[in-house]
């Protein structure tokens, strides 16, 4: 046994770069954070009811999280199988990776990938709302240490960022919904 002295460097640690479908987020351990890489995948269905599978997450989540790119993107996902997964085995059990799991199935059904030095925290909300989650500040300062760029970031959270949490070298930037999430990743 060995340990891990970097878990977001080891759950990235297989990560290639710009693929379709790809997205990393930042979940709560504790009081830790940890850095994850959402895969997604869409692929026309070939049966009546598509299928949903979920691997690190909860189920009824994924369910929920296509429901609300159907309804507020007017994505044609009732014609998609859906498969999304968390890479290296972990288990999200919060709901701080809602925005990077919708915006990995985004960018998999527009076959458009997210870029690298790209990071989305939030919970989902059923109007398409990025919504506030808890330690945004660590969340932050995790993305920073492993280089991410572009942060985005609940804009009703943004204000409430303690001083000295965020160095002036990262880009966070606020996203009220997921409409402009994707309009601010997926761009050509």
């Amino acid at each position: 046994m060995r340990a891990v002295t970097d878990p977001s460097a080891f759950f990235l640690s297989e990560r290639t770069s710009r693929k379709p479908g790809d997205a990393v987020g930042c979940t709560i351990e504790g009081t830790r954070p940890l850095l994850l890489e959402i895969q997604a995948l869409t692929a026309k269905t070939q049966f009546t009811n598509p299928k949903r599978t979920a691997s690190g997450m909860d189920f009824n989540r994924l369910q929920l999280i296509t429901a609300v790119l159907q309804q507020r993107l007017r994505f044609k996902l009732y014609e998609f199988d859906v498969f999304a997964s968390v890479a290296g085995g972990y288990r999200i059990s919060e709901p701080g990776c809602d925005a990077a799991i919708a915006m990995a199935i985004v960018s998999s059904f527009t076959d458009v990938p997210i870029p690298d030095d790209a990071l989305i925290i939030g919970e989902l909300g059923l109007a398409g709302d990025i919504r506030k989650v808890s330690l945004l500040d660590r969340r932050l300062r995790e993305a920073q240490k492993m280089g991410f760029k572009r942060i985005l970031v609940p804009a009703a959270s943004v204000a409430s960022l303690r001083s000295g949490g965020v160095r002036s070298s990262s880009s966070v930037v606020p996203v009220a919904d997921l409409q402009q999430a994707a309009k601010i990743l997926l761009k050509k």
